[in-house]
């Protein structure tokens, strides 16, 4: 009982691997990555979250390559948002999981619904901006 008492309770908040594989599917690659390298810093593994920014940038460059790329253009749309939110799920749960469920065990806290729902719209016009200023650069481009 004692034990208990002078355990520390952990700094920061993770997120959940639902929360990322969610988050991920409607926010894209970029969120998936924030918060996957995020929960790494927060758990003492700050290597790890740069890598995961790399893997995500890489990842990233590869889906705006995809209509230049026969192969990949015979893809269903819809399933890139499932295919890379399974994969962050998957390294949520991998990489993270024992240590999120250790976190929240010794007191950490995790982030609300409400910052995961913000984050993913964050994402979302991140997105929608970069689409749009790909857009107006190729049409320029035809035009002139």
């Amino acid at each position: 009982m004692q034990e208990a008492q002078l355990e520390e309770i952990p700094e920061g908040k993770v997120y959940t691997p639902l929360s990322i594989r969610i988050a991920t599917f409607f926010g894209g690659v970029p969120v998936g990555a924030y918060m996957l390298a995020e929960n790494f810093k927060v758990l003492g593994e700050k290597r790890k979250a740069a890598t995961t920014w790399l893997i995500a940038i890489f990842v990233f460059v590869l889906l705006i390559a995809t209509p230049f790329i026969p192969v990949l253009d015979q893809i269903p749309p819809v399933a890139y948002p499932l295919i890379y939110a399974i994969a962050a799920g998957w390294a949520a749960r991998r990489y993270q999981s024992d240590m999120i469920d250790e976190h929240i065990e010794k007191g950490g806290d995790v982030y609300s619904a409400g910052r995961v729902i913000i984050i993913t719209l964050i994402g979302i016009f991140i997105i929608a901006a970069f689409l749009l200023a790909i857009f107006f650069i190729r049409e320029n481009m035809m035009a002139g």
